[in-house]
């Protein structure tokens, strides 16, 4: 099937409901009364394009996964509810850019295995944790329209957290002692050479070019 039409009358899809169903594209509704995708709703559905509703709340783990022709991923806006992108939501799709309106979160490996990605659009309201963007090691463009984060020399960070390191980071890199480290961090960072804290810290001890727990408990990230 080239495309499906999810009409706005439709308030659940059951689970499992489209695995294997080889429809290229789907489009929900903009007024669509469905809430929750649920895990396995989309997995291994062979699309290519699939247009969301400006009415979606949240997408399970893997709602939808593993469709690796997956190139288009559209959220409907302006945004009426929150949409909570949940951890593994979304699997090895094959997009290169990406955009999040408006009241979006997106839980830690929300977008997980994203190879081809390489450009993230954040507006204003879009929460991101620790790690959302894990098994993406190809981002190198973040544009921002929202002040809580911030993109630059290969990092992207908010006042507290560091997100997400790209491959084209520099060769150094300070971390401020108060920051929350993801672990792993570092893996995509073919440049980084030298690593260290910038100042005291009761979360961190650094070492070498190894940051570890402040107990050296842990290993927790490392520079090349």
């Amino acid at each position: 099937m080239e495309y499906l039409f999810i009409p706005t009358s439709v308030k659940e899809i059951g689970l499992g409901a489209f695995f294997d169903a080889n429809i290229s594209k789907i489009e929900f509704a903009s007024d669509s009364q469905l809430k929750v995708i649920i895990s396995n709703s989309f997995s291994y559905t062979h699309l290519k394009e699939i247009i969301l509703s400006s009415n979606l709340e949240e997408i399970e783990k893997e709602g939808l996964a593993y469709n690796l022709e997956l190139s288009n991923i559209t959220f409907l806006h302006p945004k009426t509810k929150t949409l909570t992108i949940k951890t593994e939501a979304i699997v090895q799709p094959a997009i290169k850019s990406i955009y999040f309106p408006q009241h979006i979160i997106i839980q830690s490996k929300g977008i997980f295995a994203a190879a081809d990605l390489e450009e993230v659009i954040i507006s204003e309201d879009v929460n991101l944790s620790i790690n959302c963007f894990s098994g993406c090691p190809n981002i190198i463009c973040f544009n921002i329209s929202n002040s809580k984060y911030n993109f630059s020399n290969g990092f992207l960070v908010n006042e507290d957290q560091l997100i997400y390191v790209s491959k084209n980071s520099g060769e150094s890199c300070s971390i401020t002692g108060d920051y929350e480290i993801p672990n792993p961090a570092f893996q995509y960072s073919e440049n980084l050479k030298i690593l260290t804290i910038s100042e005291e810290t009761d979360n961190y001890y650094s070492d070498s070019h190894v940051i570890y727990s402040k107990n050296k408990s842990e290993v927790i990230c490392a520079a090349g």
